[in-house]
């Protein structure tokens, strides 16, 4: 969830978007896309954390960070062994800076695959993550996470088209946080 201090991102209802992939790109397990499908967190795309090393996809490094102990059976779970996972292993729940350490690690991610970089970089459709909860019938739903994963994704495309590293600075809890005159300076 956005801390306290990070940017609130207001999002049009899920019934005014239009098709994915023609005015919008939807980036959930549920996205009709090739990019989509590949951003999806579940999408098998493996990667290696810098600091946490070799990670199947996403959804794997997600649990992994939110499990008490950083447990490794997480690293190359199937998404169903993950989902069971989940109620065995004892889970935080409050992890500090949890979206600047997922958005960062999905930069990791992208960056690993230069065409893929490459194509977020090219693409200026608006972000979006919704899911349909009844098998993919049905009236689409954003969860909880939806603002925060797209606002990672944009923040991303934007250190892209710069040729820089991200920003993840608003998803830092206030107390790490740098004081506004250093936030001033790490924008420019």
């Amino acid at each position: 969830f956005p801390s306290q201090s990070q940017k609130v991102l207001t999002l049009p209802a899920l019934t005014r978007i239009g098709e994915d992939g023609v005015d919008h790109l939807n980036f959930s397990p549920f996205a009709v896309t090739d990019l989509g499908k590949l951003l999806s967190l579940t999408n098998n795309l493996e990667f290696k954390h810098s600091l946490a090393g070799q990670f199947k996809n996403m959804d794997c490094f997600w649990w992994y960070v939110k499990s008490q102990d950083d447990d490794s059976r997480f690293r190359n779970a199937p998404t169903n062994m993950v989902r069971k996972l989940t109620y065995e292993v004892p889970m935080v729940e409050f992890v500090p800076n949890f979206f600047a350490i997922i958005g960062d690690a999905m930069f990791q991610r992208i960056t690993a695959y230069p065409e893929l970089a490459k194509a977020i970089k090219g693409m200026d459709l608006p972000f979006e993550y919704y899911n349909y909860p009844n098998n993919g019938r049905g009236a689409p739903v954003r969860p909880s996470i939806a603002i925060s994963l797209i606002r990672c994704m944009e923040v991303i495309r934007k250190a892209l088209k710069r040729g820089q590293e991200p920003n993840f600075h608003e998803f830092l809890d206030p107390a790490y946080q740098l004081n506004e005159s250093a936030n001033v300076a790490a924008k420019h």
